[in-house]
């Protein structure tokens, strides 16, 4: 949810298709593909300490084409809607 917020990214940019080789942590940064933003153009932010830190949670251990969100069975996280409502509660 941080990393949403933080960047504005939709629910395209981040979930379904955000793989580990787009979190660049030694440059803090995270490079979205052309082609999977809204107006198809790639773009690169650079991470705030707080996405730096839960996004280096997430990527450990794990290779470049798997999934940065993952569920505890490494899993992609498909959608947000039940943490949010958890959250808003």
């Amino acid at each position: 949810m941080a990393t949403a917020y933080t960047f504005g990214f939709r629910k395209s940019e981040l979930l379904l298709n955000m793989k580990v080789r787009q979190i660049d942590l030694e440059n803090r940064t995270i490079r979205l593909l052309t082609g999977t933003t809204k107006n198809n153009e790639g773009r690169i932010m650079k991470l705030t300490a707080e996405v730096y830190g839960l996004l280096s949670d997430c990527v450990c251990n794990k290779e470049p084409g798997d999934h940065v969100f993952t569920r505890v069975n490494n899993e992609p996280v498909r959608d947000f809607h039940g943490a949010w409502y958890s959250l808003c509660e």
